[in-house]
């Protein structure tokens, strides 16, 4: 691909990002992590242990709020093998969408919605009071009378909906 550098921040797919989103008590924070701890056994379908999990922290008027996201460390292993066959050397994982210019506000400025719409879907991206709000993909293609994918609409604008009334 004619690239130069050895060592890379690699955009994790959106498909193997699981998240959840928790308002969060009043707690020290031994026992905030605790909370998170039995939080994402409660959410996540897989087992803590075999999930590499961020905390993205929000504050609101409604409180404080944390969205986890998580990816199966067997995928970031194979990634990583990947990677090193082809001589490259990663140094971070992220969603791809959060390092975009202006997806992340900062904590005074408001939030921001991105959306990234493909063929096979669209990936949703909410971020609010200095954190992701909300991380979510859905499926919103539908085939076309010629057999190729086509975005739905309608689909999206529900998909969004759902995700905005999830937030505070």
């Amino acid at each position: 691909a004619g690239t130069r550098g050895r060592h890379w921040g690699v955009g994790v797919p959106p498909r193997w990002t699981m998240s959840q989103h928790t308002k969060v008590p009043a707690l020290e924070a031994e026992d905030k992590a605790s909370f998170l701890q039995i939080e994402a056994e409660k959410g996540f379908p897989v087992d803590p242990a075999n999930l590499q999990i961020a905390r993205s922290f929000q504050r609101s008027t409604a409180g404080d709020f944390v969205t986890q996201l998580a990816v199966r460390r067997e995928q970031i292993e194979r990634l990583s093998v990947v990677l090193h066959a082809a001589g490259l050397k990663p140094v971070s994982y992220s969603l791809g969408l959060a390092v975009l210019p202006g997806c992340m506000p900062s904590a005074g400025s408001g939030g921001c919605i991105t959306v990234a719409v493909e063929p096979a879907g669209v990936t949703f991206l909410i971020t609010a009071g200095g954190g992701i709000a909300a991380f979510r993909t859905s499926e919103a293609s539908i085939e076309s009378e010629a057999g190729e994918k086509v975005v739905n609409g309608r689909s999206v604008a529900r998909e969004l909906r759902i995700t905005l009334e999830q937030l505070p």
